[in-house]
């Protein structure tokens, strides 16, 4: 699939996924903690916002009318913008009266994540519970939910709500979020859509992440692809561990605490993926400097795991702080590789620029300034889509430069076997030329023969020494694949002829000879029609134990054959070539002859021969076609 295609089908999900989170919704605002619901849309989702009654340090009666109260502040905000102002740690009540039910309507309420545990009660009586709200922190039970609840009303047309609040366990105080009103139905199905989104984002996320994990492992070399995945996968768990706690989707008897813990160990693993990604696209070989600067998040991210929660949440902003000195290096290596023209660098910095642009954007949302759908689950994807195109094209580039850089090491193969038979590479049980170390040998029991290529030219010219290699190339071409038909294989090109070795019979082999003898002697027709030369052929066949090995120095080796079968064949169509005899070969050759092959062929006893430098003497036979 093209770079293009993946980055289009990447953008047209987050899309997709944005347009169905666009359900219909609007906020409602109490007046002194009076909610007035009679013209409200069924079809609309709305967000309680707005001044409810507020006693601090408090957990007030459930009954308590609501002209009780002292206090009137904005849900909205924590209760550390107050006046006076409550710590973050700390507990309250609010209460809020909603006037304008319809007896015929089912209304209900969404909860979610707010602080470290609420209860809820209507006209007096305790219907939702999200742990066990305290006055301190071991009187606390944290926990967290997110339920969509129906109101159990009895015809009435107005109900008090009283809600008793803690935070002993969060860094957030009071209501993160405003609950949700409407009626059940849109309510239900807005849950089910956020549902679908927040499970599209991980599908998305983890998809991406075993996508460029797997592009890692098939190229080791290539770590922002690695790096990269990881950033996907921990993004993929923040999404479980927050928003709608898909988490439990998976595993239903997970606890809070331990996706508590989860979710703070994504934020500061995150953020080292990120710095890691960003440090290995721009710069070819970062120093190990830049490792050790995430060793502070390292440690804040064992003591997600294992310190008591108020101190891990206590030093969250030292961690904030901390990160957002590494967003400053990072900036300067963009700005840097923007300046030097780097690739990618312009189209990191939109995918940043998308997801700060997404942040500002949520801010606008909730402080009411304007009125649009949150986008804050696809902020991760604005920034993950671009980046992931940045990847698939770095990645793209690497692979094409591998590509060039094996089909180069192919030709070079190719053209290293050229100068290496690969018969030789057989016998020395190597797959590959670059195999091949100085010294490697093997015995072995072989057919050689001697073929001697005998031209009449002068070489005092350049075009006579160039038609005699043309020659000879011409002719050696012609005869290597009836070479190769009878098992055997060239090993060394002569001055005037060839050294053949044979892995097959010795009929394969004296029959080889022979049929190249004829081919030459086809050749001379052919130019003796010209007035040419004619070519003269000999050749002497020995056979024995030979060693084949390699020769020469670390920088520069050869092939060799080692071997008194060497000499003697090499005598041997010294002797032919003396003698004007096409084919000759040694007794010991002879004797392997099948005797119904001398049914096709003759065999002359030329007697015993002493060659040059041998004690002993040789029995030679010609032999050629009846």
């Amino acid at each position: 699939m093209k770079i293009k295609s993946i980055a289009f089908i990447l953008i047209l999900l987050t899309v997709s996924l944005y347009t169905i989170s666009c359900t219909k919704e609007d906020r409602l605002y109490a007046s002194n903690g009076i909610y007035d619901i009679s013209d409200i849309d069924k079809d609309t989702v709305y967000s309680l916002k707005g001044s409810w009654a507020y006693a601090e340090q408090e957990f007030v009666s459930s009954v308590m009318p609501l002209e009780a109260y002292m206090h009137f502040q904005p849900i909205e905000f924590g209760w550390t913008t107050y006046k006076p102002a409550q710590p973050v740690q700390g507990y309250a009540s609010y209460a809020v009266r909603i006037r304008g039910f319809e007896p015929q309507k089912i209304y209900a309420m969404h909860f979610t994540r707010t602080s470290s545990a609420f209860t809820v009660y209507l006209n007096g009586n305790l219907f939702y519970t999200s742990g066990v709200p305290g006055k301190n922190f071991k009187e606390e039970v944290f926990d967290w939910h997110s339920d969509t609840v129906i109101l159990p009303l009895n015809n009435e047309t107005e109900a008090t709500i009283v809600i008793h609040l803690s935070n002993f366990h969060d860094r957030n105080p009071g209501l993160e979020t405003p609950f949700l009103f409407g009626l059940y139905s849109t309510l239900q199905t807005k849950k089910v859509l956020d549902k679908l989104i927040s499970s599209g984002i991980f599908s998305i996320l983890f998809s991406m992440a075993t996508f460029f994990i797997s592009l890692f492992l098939f190229y080791r070399k290539e770590t922002t692809a690695g790096i990269f995945g990881l950033l996907c996968y921990g993004f993929a768990v923040r999404t479980l561990c927050y928003n709608d706690f898909l988490l439990r989707s998976f595993f239903p008897d997970v606890s809070t605490i331990t996706m508590y813990r989860l979710g703070y160990l994504t934020f500061p693993l995150c953020a080292i993926f990120t710095f890691l990604f960003i440090l290995n696209l721009f710069i070819k070989k970062p120093s190990k400097f830049f490792y050790f600067l995430t060793i502070p998040l390292f440690l804040y991210g064992l003591m997600t795991l294992l310190a008591p929660m108020p101190v891990f949440v206590g030093i969250l902003l030292g961690v904030q702080l901390y990160i957002l000195f590494l967003s400053t290096i990072v900036c300067i290596v963009v700005a840097y590789a923007l300046i030097k023209r780097k690739p990618y660098a312009l189209t990191f910095l939109i995918s940043f620029l998308l997801f700060i642009s997404a942040a500002i954007f949520d801010g606008l949302i909730s402080n009411g300034i304007i009125n649009a759908p949150f986008i804050s689950h696809f902020g991760v994807l604005l920034l993950m889509v671009p980046m992931a195109f940045v990847v698939i094209r770095h990645f793209s580039a690497a692979f094409k430069t591998q590509e060039q850089m094996i089909e180069s090491i192919q030709n070079t193969n190719i053209s290293f076997q050229r100068f290496f038979p690969n018969e030789f590479l057989q016998f020395l049980n190597k797959k590959n030329v670059t195999d091949i170390s100085l010294g490697d040998n093997t015995n072995k029991n072989m057919f050689i023969a001697f073929i001697h290529l005998g031209i009449k030219a002068k070489l005092s010219s350049s075009s006579a020494r160039e038609e005699l290699l043309i020659l000879y190339n011409t002719v050696i071409q012609a005869a290597n694949p009836i070479i190769k038909k009878y098992k055997g294989f060239i090993d060394k090109y002569l001055t005037d002829g060839l050294m053949v070795l044979f892995y097959g019979t010795a009929e394969e082999t004296v029959d080889c000879i022979i049929e190249i003898t004829q081919l030459i002697k086809k050749i001379n027709i052919h130019r003796q029609q010209q007035k040419l030369s004619s070519i003269h052929i000999s050749s002497g066949i020995h056979y024995g134990k030979l060693m084949m090995g390699t020769i020469g120095e670390p920088e520069r080796m050869d092939t060799t054959v080692i071997s008194d079968v060497v000499n003697i064949s090499s005598r041997m169509h010294s002797y032919a070539t003396e003698k004007k005899v096409n084919v000759i070969i040694s007794e010991t050759v002879r004797e392997q002859l099948l005797e119904n092959y001398w049914r096709t062929h003759t065999c002359f006893y030329y007697g015993k021969i002493k060659f040059h430098g041998k004690r002993n003497l040789i029995n030679v036979y010609e032999v050629d076609l009846l």
